[in-house]
């Protein structure tokens, strides 16, 4: 650019360190075209950043061949400053920021969708998906292969969606643990909260049932345990729900040494 424009030129050329003049030229120049009509907000709210987000889309399938088992959380863009897309954050570190859903591999993030986009349409209208599970499906269908097993976490999983997610074109299972509020938990495994006094009674209490007459998702399990509070799950890569027995060395004061103590533990295959 230097070389084109003299005004350009002589102010660049006439300091002790062009080239890096000329990097700081260009890092910081910016311009813009008052001409061109601002796109619809609410139509299209990342368009300033549209590009790049295109190419995160674009270049994560080109540059990258995903395992079996896949990630799908949030991800956060802290920001501190003022703008119309930012959420408020309380219960992370970062604090609040720009969100978008992101389906990951091994710390690689293979594609997103932020949480200010408008969702897909034909997920909402024609499978009447939430906008959070709209756009998490999109995300699965993006992936290159079929039979992939995805983790997520309660704010996504439900039976509902684990249904989308296997009926989707890549045929994808999910597993995580789940709320039991509206997320399809039927109610014989729900375990109910007790007294600090009585956790040692129901401690390691297990309840599983599995899905019949549903040919699209026969395989789903839906379990829960009570440990300090009661975790509820469900899967569809759950094999097997067995008990196994373990020992481990505890100090006995009477005999003044360790002994081996036998219990048991729940295994999910």
């Amino acid at each position: 650019m230097a070389n084109y424009n003299p005004f350009v030129s002589k102010n660049i050329n006439s300091t002790g360190n062009p080239k890096r003049r000329l990097r700081q030229f260009k890092a910081f120049f910016g311009c813009q075209d008052p001409l061109k009509p601002v796109p619809n907000r609410a139509i299209s709210p990342l368009f300033k950043v549209l590009s790049i987000v295109k190419w995160i889309r674009r270049v994560g399938p080109l540059s990258w061949t995903c395992g079996k088992h896949l990630g799908l959380d949030e991800q956060t863009i802290g920001f501190q400053g003022h703008h119309v897309n930012k959420q408020r954050i309380t219960y992370k570190r970062e604090g609040d920021g720009f969100q978008c859903d992101a389906l990951c591999d091994d710390r690689f993030t293979f594609t997103v969708y932020f949480r200010n986009e408008v969702p897909p349409r034909n997920y909402v209208r024609d499978l009447g998906l939430s906008s959070l599970h709209a756009r998490s499906l999109w995300l699965l269908d993006q992936l290159t292969q079929k039979h992939h097993h995805v983790w997520v976490d309660n704010l996504y999983m439900s039976a509902k969606f684990a249904k989308a997610g296997f009926t989707s074109k890549n045929k994808v299972v999910l597993s995580g643990v789940t709320r039991t509020a509206n997320r399809g938990l039927p109610w014989c495994i729900k375990h109910k909260e007790v007294r600090d006094n009585e956790i040692i009674s129901v401690r390691g209490k297990v309840k599983a049932a599995v899905l019949h007459e549903e040919p699209a998702m026969s395989d789903l399990v839906a379990m829960s345990i009570y440990d300090n509070k009661p975790v509820h799950f469900l899967s569809m890569t759950c094999q097997s729900i067995k008990w196994l027995v373990k020992s481990r060395q505890v100090w006995n004061h009477e005999a003044r040494r360790m002994v081996p103590v036998s219990f048991l533990q729940n295994q999910f295959d």
